[in-house]
């Protein structure tokens, strides 16, 4: 249940919860946080202690300014204020994803900060299940429009006011009890959500990528993190032209009279006579074939090729719904399983070349495919995973040529529809009743590529 924070009562809210961690005297600072505050306002429905947004920012932004802290006295605010800062904030400050947050914000510009705070804020809040404070939201905007010198000269006047006091203590009573529920604070869907922040401005796009990480992260609890790997009898295949995959290993090995002049073993060179007059013993010694050359190792390292394509039905469309006991629907789980068995295949065969493919039927699933762009972002730009948009025929093609270089494997995920055979695996969506099953499924389907 909110906090419910009456007219009346919003101001001395408002401004206690802001002079206890904004900075009096720094003007030119709070020129930058206060659309901070209005920001986040205007985006969320409920709010905690305003002062919250400002730590939230500035660990993102200032972390030179993190331990900044205004003397409160002594008294419950004080005490609740020192809660806060130990089991809410000081474990932000110690996750390690923070120092990829501050990288991925780095080149925003002035005008995006912004965003990115209100990204941020409504991450953490909405992962820990906060609940927040309800307040006029327009009085807010005006409070954070005034100088930060007269809100806290208010906020100081509100310290003495027992209802502002009591406020602002369940504002931080509740997100330290929120923090102790959960997890890590932050999320990798964040650090995707502040590196695409012009794709992930809206709030549905932000949900939607927290509910593929979710769902993920669920399922590698299920799947065992070793899985055997099959046995090949044909062994590997090799290609009759040399690739990236192929490389010489070989430094020089040995010494033989056959080679060729830059390869000539530097000693030999003190057969020459100094003055060139006649014929010396280098010259001799080539004649006779005698000089030494150094000799490389010609043998070549052979990295095993695996393809991998994953095809995604046209009816995958009907599988945008929610089974009972389930908390994502049908396509959000299949998004979820091809990240954990492309993240399992990248550790498994990180010594192979590996390369999957990611076929999307055309228009229907586009913005599945848009998200599927953010999610496997890290695959993306490590060149394993390849998004495309391509007919079914097409795509067996692709995989039947690949199968000349290397194993190819063609999985088929659908909502019901019979996979076009042949097919390696299939994955039907026609009913996915809780995360577990769905888990199975994965797992025969690593088996099934292993």
């Amino acid at each position: 249940m909110s906090i419910l924070v009456d007219d009346d009562a919003t101001d001395g809210w408002a401004s206690l919860g802001l002079s206890l961690h904004a900075e009096a005297e720094d003007e030119r600072l709070w020129v930058e946080q206060a659309p901070w505050i209005e920001g986040v306002s205007a985006e969320l429905a409920t709010l905690p202690p305003l002062g919250v947004i400002l730590d939230l920012g500035r660990a993102l932004f200032h972390r030179d300014r993190v331990q900044a802290n205004v003397d409160a006295g002594r008294g419950p605010v004080a005490d609740a204020r020192a809660r806060y800062r130990e089991h809410f904030f000081g474990r932000l400050l110690a996750d390690r994803r923070l120092e990829a947050a501050r990288d991925a914000v780095a080149l925003l510009s002035p005008h995006q900060r912004t965003a990115a705070v209100i990204v941020v804020v409504d991450q953490i809040l909405s992962r820990t299940r906060h609940i927040g404070a309800q307040v006029n939201a327009a009085k807010v905007r005006r409070i954070a429009r005034r100088q930060i010198t007269e809100i806290s000269q208010s906020g100081f006047s509100a310290l003495q006011d027992d209802e502002s006091a009591e406020l602002i203590c369940a504002g931080y009573d509740a997100l330290v009890s929120a923090a102790r529920r959960t997890g890590a604070l932050l999320a990798d869907a964040d650090l995707v959500a502040l590196e695409n922040l012009e794709a992930l401005r809206s709030r549905a796009a932000r949900f939607a990528l927290t509910q593929v990480a979710d769902a993920a992260q669920e399922l590698e609890r299920l799947v065992p993190r070793r899985i055997r790997r099959t046995k090949r009898v044909a062994g590997h295949h090799r290609s009759n032209l040399d690739d990236e995959n192929t490389y010489p290993i070989g430094g020089y090995s040995s010494m033989s009279t056959n080679g060729t002049i830059e390869n000539l073993v530097s000693s030999e060179l003190a057969y020459m006579e100094p003055d060139g007059k006649g014929v010396d013993l280098f010259d001799v010694r080539w004649a006779s074939g005698e000089l030494l050359y150094y000799t490389r190792d010609e043998s070549v390292f052979h990295r095993a090729q695996h393809h991998v394509t994953v095809l995604f039905s046209e009816d995958l469309t009907r599988a945008r719904v929610r089974d009972p006991g389930s908390r994502y629907q049908r396509i959000v789980l299949a998004l979820a399983g091809t990240l954990v068995c492309v993240r399992r295949l990248a550790e498994i065969l990180e010594e192979d070349a590996l390369k999957i493919r990611l076929v999307f039927p055309d228009i229907v699933l586009d913005e599945e495919r848009a998200l599927a762009e953010l999610v496997f972002a890290t695959q993306l730009s490590a060149g394993i995973v390849e998004i495309v948009v391509e007919p079914i025929e097409r795509a067996l093609e692709v995989a039947a040529e690949r199968e000349k270089v290397g194993e190819s494997r063609v999985i088929f995920i659908s909502s019901a529809q019979a996979p076009p055979a042949p097919l390696d695996a299939a994955v039907a969506l026609e009913s996915v009743e809780g995360i577990a099953p769905f888990a199975s499924s994965q797992l025969a389907t690593l088996r099934a590529v292993l």
